[in-house]
């Protein structure tokens, strides 16, 4: 380890041969962005690296804890056949997962059996091999940086490569779509927000699609999601750029490029592209944005990372804010042999920032960034201060810690926080640039005497022969927390560029005596894209292929149990007698039952074998069941026997009935749910007459409800036969026409006429106005507030119809210093149905404005209902002032 010092002779020596071997491959590269807020893994899994700092851990994880996933009941849950090749980190909103391809299609794939629920095309693809020569990703460009998705909306985004251009130029189109159904997001445009035009930074630079490459993760904040952008193969005019789209007005809030007043660029020049191997920006809580970038100009001198005239960011980690809307840097770090780098297509951009939590900083160094590239040295750096370029002694590194160089890579360092702090690093090569001799490294959380944190190298997966290819993706970890003993680090292993014969594999996080990691499961094998990573929700894994395919790995179901029977079903009982059957199990394998355990009302008694019983093929093991109704009908129940391995079930039945002739009637009653006056007939209402006695019943009438209800198939003179003989008739209610908007509520009586006495259900429905979005008032005007200072005001979102309103649409204020103080989606997620207003109630929303500028600014708040009266609009406006 060195500290605050990089000499550059010994890179030198191990990378004399990187140009002529890496020149194509580190033009993969080209970002995306990720998501503001971190999201729980079992809840969702709705950016890539799991969080806003890319830590790639994933917190919620206790179904794969290290014993259940070497259980031996892991596995394959399905391999779904898409179109297209997989770049993109799968992202899970229950029940979906979210999946895109290198053919532009996008699909909603059951997160538990695979199944495609919904997919559409972005296309058509681009073909940047026809076009410049170009084919890192082959001979067709779509959607290759992982989307994000909005937590409040549901809404995914992403970035789409199309041929679209003069004479099949790429063009590149940010989509939105409901992450559920497909169905484009509202309000934005059909064929998407293109991305065109100028950087805010220099009018004089220009976008031009068709020599950039959207590779990173999007990142959402604060209403804008950010793209990032490298470049196709280091052909034509190139730069890093990086992108915002607001998602309420669906157009480019601004554009930010990594080169300033450069000529145009061309085949191995640099241009400080933005592609990490397509991990993700990093996001603090400010909402600054933190990025990485490749070969790339320099400054000619030392400079402070706050330094307002900077305009070169090769080489570089740059923070930028968002704080006004538009993309600024304010701080960064440049690798002080930046110029040597780019020699030799060193770039420090093949890697990505990760930024660690809270709990593996320290009171000195509280906010811990990491980084790490081709050179294979990792910068621990001071979020709070990057460090500039060459500020250290001797034009070095003003960093607290540099480790290495242990590898290059490709990718992020992933983070397990717990038995005291670990992060697990991929390379594509030990003391040189060698595609095929990397290595799974783990590297040990280390606090020096100065209070600031570092790293020591603890195990690398090379020490024990297991190499990784180039390609390999960044790793992931899953646990339950914190907890010691419940994580595993998981990596999609390549063998080499092309990808053939890659496995997932899962590692006990914990450097063995021997310095390597522990291979606990792995799968079978497929082809692998480029630097991919798996995805991970609610205990189940998920792998995007170069074959085309979405691959899903978890708790495989039940194996076929060793003791097999015959369901028990129980004659008649009047309710609160008894009544005995044997149920009997047959072994089909050796095992060994432990015990027995029963539901519903049944109880058991001993079995004819002492437990636990040893058993061979062929024997059998009986025990008695007693059946007690408490309720008339069927009483159903499970007798369990329990083994090694799968346990065995068998299904009880029994039916409870009562000494005298009786019905039991199911629903008791119909109640209609509210109705659109002069609306369609609602659904019907089946009714179920049952007899619950031992003797028959006769049908001898039947009188029907009176208007507006009706009964589609009345029942006919019959006789119902005893223990379970039943019959059904539906009931429809049609709403009348009404020309006041006034609720009507309407009752009736169905009657069975028997033998044994009448039967009768009461019936009940109502016909009201439709809904009615209200707000009220409409304009909130804020007065003057100096900046500064904020002020609140309120507004009621309410249903002003007869019928219950649901909010499909809000999109809060998040412009000229006006932001939303609630979330009428989160206010209204227990309302049954869920973000429904009922009629004549209403919400409170709050807004508050806090001025940045001077002078008159205004913003809206858009709401939207299905009553069909369109997008509400809520104006809010005030006047910014200075205090003097």
């Amino acid at each position: 380890m060195r500290v605050g010092h990089l000499s550059t002779k010994s890179f030198w020596v191990r990378t004399k041969i990187l140009v002529a071997v890496f020149l194509v491959l580190s033009a993969i590269a080209a970002p995306v962005s990720s998501v503001l807020a971190a999201t729980s893994a079992s809840a969702n899994s709705l950016q890539m690296s799991a969080d806003s700092s890319a830590t790639g851990w994933y917190r919620d994880e206790p179904l794969l804890s290290p014993a259940k996933v070497k259980s031996g009941d892991f596995g394959e849950l399905f391999d779904t056949q898409l179109d297209g090749q997989v770049y993109a980190q799968p992202l899970v909103s229950q029940p979906t997962v979210l999946t895109v391809t290198e053919n532009d299609n996008a699909y909603g794939i059951n997160s538990k059996n695979g199944e495609i629920d919904w997919q559409d095309n972005f296309g058509p693809s681009a073909d940047p091999l026809s076009q410049i020569g170009c084919g890192d990703l082959g001979t067709t460009l779509g959607i290759t940086g992982t989307p994000v998705i909005d937590p409040t909306t549901d809404i995914a985004y992403f970035v789409a490569a199309r041929g679209t251009g003069a004479s099949g130029s790429t063009q590149w189109f940010m989509e939105a779509v409901n992450a559920q159904t497909g169905a484009k997001a509202p309000g934005w445009p059909s064929g998407g927000v293109q991305i065109q035009g100028s950087a805010d930074n220099d009018s004089a630079t220009v976008f031009n699609g068709q020599y950039e490459l959207q590779r990173p993760g999007l990142v959402l904040v604060d209403g804008v999601v950010y793209a990032a952008f490298g470049s196709l193969c280091d052909d034509g005019n190139w730069e890093g750029w990086l992108v915002g789209v607001s998602e309420s007005s669906a157009s480019i809030t601004t554009m930010w490029s990594t080169e300033e007043f450069v000529p145009d660029t061309g085949f191995e020049q640099p241009g400080s592209g933005i592609w990490q191997s397509g991990s993700p920006p990093v996001v603090n809580s400010q909402g600054d944005i933190f990025v990485s970038t490749g070969n790339g100009d320099d400054p000619s001198d030392p400079l402070q990372g706050n330094d307002a005239n900077a305009d070169t960011y090769g080489e570089a980690v740059i923070e930028l804010s968002t704080s006004d809307g538009v993309l600024r840097p304010i701080d960064f770090f440049i690798a002080a042999d930046a110029n040597d780098l780019n020699k030799q297509d060193g770039d420090l951009g093949s890697g990505a920032p990760v930024a660690l939590p809270t709990s593996m900083g320290t009171q000195k160094e509280p906010n811990v960034m990491l980084v790490d590239g081709k050179q294979g040295i990792l910068y621990i750096l001071n979020q709070n201060d990057l460090g500039g370029y060459q500020e250290g002694p001797n034009d070095t590194d003003a960093v607290p810690s540099e480790v290495g160089p242990d590898g290059p890579v490709w990718g992020k360092p992933t983070v397990w926080p717990g038995n005291g702090g670990y992060v697990y690093i991929s390379t594509a090569g030990t003391a040189s640039f060698d595609p095929n001799g990397g290595s799974l490294n783990a590297f040990k959380r280390t606090v020096g005497s100065n209070g600031f944190v570092s790293f020591k190298l603890a195990a690398a997966t090379v020490t024990s022969g297991n190499t990784f290819g180039y390609g390999s993706g960044s790793p992931i970890v899953t646990s339950d927390g914190s907890k010691p003993g419940s994580a595993l680090v998981w990596i999609i292993h390549a063998i080499g560029p092309s990808g053939l014969d890659s496995e997932l594999q899962a590692y006990n996080p914990i450097p063995t005596p021997k310095h390597s990691l522990d291979e606990v499961w792995n799968s079978a094998t497929f082809t692998s894209t480029l630097f991919s990573q798996p995805d991970v929700d609610d205990g189940r894994i998920y792998v995007g292929t170069k074959d085309q395919t979405l691959l899903g790995f978890g708790a495989l179901a039940s194996k076929t149990p060793a003791l097999t029977g015959r369901d028990v079903n129980f004659p008649a009982t009047t309710v609160s007698q008894t009544v005995t059957e044997n149920a009997t199990f047959t072994t089909l394998a050796h095992t060994t039952v432990s015990s027995f355990t029963v539901s519903g009302n049944y109880t058991i008694g001993a079995p004819n074998t002492t437990l636990p019983a040893s058993l061979s093929p062929g024997q059998t093991i009986s025990i008695p069941v007693t059946f007690t109704p408490t309720s008339l009908g069927t009483n159903q129940g499970t007798l369990t026997a329990n083994i090694i391995g799968a346990d065995s079930e068998l299904a009880l039945t029994g039916q409870g009935e009562t000494p005298t002739a009786s019905f039991t009637i199911s629903p008791s009653e119909a109640n209609f749910p509210p109705q659109l006056i002069g609306g369609q007939s609602s659904k019907p209402i089946p009714i179920t007459f049952t007899n619950v006695s031992s003797s028959p019943i006769n049908i001898t009438g039947f009188d029907f409800p009176i208007s507006p209800f009706s009964v589609s198939n009345p029942p006919v003179d019959q006789t119902i036969q005893p223990n379970g003989g039943s019959i059904t008739f539906k009931i429809v209610f049609t709403p009348p026409s009404s020309s006041g908007d006034f609720v009507h509520l309407f009752d009736s009586v169905v009657t069975l006429q028997t033998n044994v006495g009448n039967f009768g259900v009461a019936i009940a429905g109502s016909a009201d106005a439709p809904a009615n979005i209200s707000t009220t008032p409409d304009v909130l005007n804020f007065g003057k507030v100096a900046i500064g200072s904020s002020a609140t005001l309120h507004f009621d979102l309410g249903d002003q119809g007869g019928l219950p309103l649901l909010l499909i649409r809000s999109t809060p204020p998040r412009t000229n210093g006006f932001s939303a103080m609630t979330n009428p989606f989160a206010q209204l997620a227990k309302a049954a149905p869920p973000h429904t207003i009922a009629a004549n109630t209403s919400v409170q929303e709050t807004v508050r404005f806090s001025p940045t500028t001077i002078g008159r600014v205004t913003s809206t708040w858009l709401l939207e209902g299905n009553d069909g009266n369109g997008i509400q609009k809520v104006v809010l406006t005030g006047i910014g002032y200075g205090r003097h």
